[in-house]
C-alpha cells in the first residue's frame, strides 16, 4: 500500500525542516568564523556572498514549508 498524501506531506515537511536547520547552522558557523577572524585576523573569514547565498537558500526552504 502506498503512503497517503498526508504521510507524504509529513515526510516532505520533515525534510524541509531538516534542511532549514542545516542551513541555519551553516550560517551560524560562517558568521562565528567571520567574527573570530575579525578578532584574531588569522582565520580566513567567509565571504559575504557565501552567507548571502545560504540565507537565500534558507528563505527558499522556509517558503516551501508554508
Amino acid at each position: 500500500m502506498s503512503p497517503s498524501i498526508v504521510e507524504e506531506a509529513q515526510i516532505l515537511l520533515k525534510d524541509v525542516k531538516t534542511k532549514i536547520e542545516d542551513i541555519k547552522c551553516e550560517i551560524k558557523d560562517l558568521e562565528n568564523n567571520f567574527n573570530l577572524s575579525k578578532e584574531n585576523e588569522k582565520l580566513i573569514s567567509p565571504s559575504k556572498q557565501t552567507i548571502q547565498e545560504l540565507k537565500h537558500h534558507l528563505n527558499i526552504e522556509i517558503n516551501m514549508k508554508k
